[in-house]
Order: C-alpha cells, then sequence, then structure tokens
C-alpha cells in the first residue's frame, strides 16, 4: 500500500516527472503488451474496436509524456497524436481514403517519432539502468506499430498492395480486425520469422518489408554494441 501511495504522491505533485521516470516507461510497455500482444489478436474473433482505441490513447497518452522530457519535442508529437487519436474515434466510409491515409500516416509520423526521441535516450552517455532497458524494448516495439502503420497506409493508396488472408465468415474483415493483421504481418517481418500467410505484392510494399526487416536485425546488434561501449568506458 505504501508503494502506490508513494506512486500516487508523485502523480499528483510532479504528473510530468513522474510519467518521465521508470513508471512512465513501465506504463507504455504495459500499454503496448495490452494492445499488440492481447487485445489487437482477440479483433477477428470479438468486437474489440473501442477497447483498441482507448488502448492507442494510452500508448499516444504514456509515449509522449516518457519519451522527452522537453516541452518543445512533446509539442511536435502531439501535432501528430491529435490527428491520428482523433481520425480513429471518428466513423468514415472505407471509400474515404484521405482520411484513411491520413490517420494511418499521422500514427506512422508519431510512432517514428517516439523511436527516434527514446533512441537519443537509450543511446546517449550514462550508466546502464533499467531505464536505458525499458527504453530499448518500447522503441523494439514501437518499431513494430510504426511499420504496421506505413502498410496500412501503402495498402489504402495502392489497394491489393499486401495478399491478406480471407476472412473465415466470408464477410469483409472490420478495420480492427485488418488492423490487427497487419501488426502481426509487422513483427513477424520484425523478427524475419515470415510465416507467408501475408505476402507484400507491391514493389514499394516489398521495400517497406525489406527495410523493417533490416532494422530488426541491426536495432539489437547496435544496442548490444552500445551496452558494451558503455560497459569499457565505466571500467576505464
Amino acid at each position: 500500500m505504501s508503494l502506490i501511495h508513494d506512486l500516487r504522491q508523485r502523480l499528483i505533485r510532479s504528473p510530468i516527472s513522474f510519467w518521465s521516470a521508470d513508471a512512465g516507461l513501465s506504463a507504455l510497455l504495459v500499454s503496448l503488451t495490452l494492445y499488440i500482444f492481447i487485445i489487437s489478436p482477440l479483433s477477428k474473433h470479438y468486437n474489440t474496436g473501442t477497447v483498441l482505441d482507448v488502448l492507442f490513447m494510452l500508448v499516444l497518452l504514456s509515449g509522449v509524456v516518457s519519451a522527452s522530457p522537453g516541452a518543445r519535442p512533446r509539442r511536435l508529437m502531439l501535432l501528430a497524436a491529435i490527428p491520428a487519436a482523433v481520425l480513429r474515434w471518428v466513423s468514415f466510409a472505407p471509400t474515404q481514403t484521405g482520411l484513411l491515409a491520413l490517420q494511418h500516416g499521422c500514427s506512422a509520423l508519431f510512432f517514428g517519432m517516439i523511436v527516434l526521441a527514446l533512441l537519443v535516450r537509450v543511446f546517449e552517455r550514462g550508466p546502464k539502468t533499467g531505464h536505458r532497458v525499458l527504453g530499448a524494448v518500447a522503441v523494439y516495439l514501437m518499431q513494430g506499430l510504426m511499420w504496421a502503420a506505413l502498410y496500412q497506409l501503402v495498402e489504402v493508396i495502392l489497394p491489393g498492395a499486401f495478399q491478406l488472408p480471407s476472412s473465415p465468415s466470408g464477410l469483409p474483415p472490420s478495420a480492427a480486425a485488418r488492423q490487427s493483421t497487419f501488426i502481426y504481418f509487422s513483427f513477424v517481418t520484425l523478427t524475419t520469422v515470415g510465416y507467408g500467410d501475408v505476402l507484400p505484392v507491391a514493389p514499394f510494399a516489398r521495400s517497406l518489408a525489406m527495410m523493417e526487416a533490416l532494422s530488426g536485425q541491426l536495432f539489437p546488434a547496435v544496442l548490444i554494441a552500445r551496452i558494451v561501449a558503455l560497459q569499457v568506458s565505466e571500467v576505464k
């Protein structure tokens, strides 16, 4: 109880410093885990649209306030986060490709900004702390969401750019189910597993998939090299 009371008092006294500390990154990771690995896969069998939208808002909020301690970077992130959040709650027809493209484009831009902001903090000089480890995990998960948003953007602009599995019911998949498919494909590509049930067909879609596969391999290698370099500098 004392721990909960302490966290509550910190949040009341200084919400920005609370979210910018390890507790903020922990909240971001919890939101990402629920969003990516639990609720999103259920979208193909249950109506999880509202729950996904709420979790998306939590990811946006925790991402904005934990990724960067500065007010100006946060304002820049909000310029992408607010349209992405608003368009998630606005109902419009699938034929309104302009709004769909704007939604996915803003989401990809926001996730990319969070990735860059967290990368700066992960690779900066300083001691090896749990904060740095949590940031590295958040970067990896945010990369998957960024690429998923880019894939959805390409599919909106170039219909048929991806060969997607058919719905078991024979009906067109819901927006949440379609998003779940692209999130799945993104992380399968990021980890270079490649089951082959979702395929990029258009040349530009294939280029994005190749870039994501490369980033998924390079990030852990660069992260380990950086941690080793920090360890060596501490020893000296």
